[in-house]
């Protein structure tokens, strides 16, 4: 769990610098962790919850990767989320993690940059910040408690 944690925040105390952003300040660097960290959290609660499920591990990694190329298209690294999209893309992008954590990270890339906001709405990042960040720390409380509950279910006398 520590190393969940502390990975995002390693990656950009060392990398966020020689990103170059326009806005390369402290704030900047705060908001881009708490991203990463959400981020890491989620991906975390995720798998352990998926373990708690599956009783071969090669079963679960299996299983986690064909989640993680179906969360992806809900992002937009397949396929565009914004206009004329596919319905079944649309959709994923609903139930995708990954989605909320490409619109955080894209609208801090393209912040106050002439354009910026055409991009993110023809990329179909129009959810904003707040709800991005309530689904990703909602998320990630959902993945916690089903994973406990999936454990104290397997574990009870019979």
């Amino acid at each position: 769990m520590i190393t969940i944690i502390l990975y995002p925040v390693i990656v950009t105390l060392t990398a966020f610098y020689f990103f170059e952003f326009d806005d390369n300040n402290l704030e900047s660097m705060l908001d881009w962790m708490l991203i990463m960290t959400l981020t890491a959290l989620v991906g975390g609660m995720w798998g352990f919850s998926l373990g708690t499920f599956m009783k071969n591990e090669v079963t679960a990694t299996q299983l986690n990767m064909l989640f993680l190329i179906m969360y992806s298209f809900g992002a937009g690294f397949y396929a565009n989320t914004g206009e004329d999209q596919n319905p079944i893309v649309y959709m994923i992008s609903y139930i995708s993690p990954l989605r909320c954590t490409t619109e955080l990270l894209m609208s801090r890339v393209v912040a106050d940059k002439p354009g910026g906001d055409q991009i993110l709405d023809h990329l179909g990042f129009t959810w904003g910040t707040s709800t991005c960040i309530e689904l990703l720390s909602s998320l990630s409380g959902f993945y916690f408690i089903v994973g406990w509950l999936s454990l104290l279910w397997k574990s009870r006398d019979v």
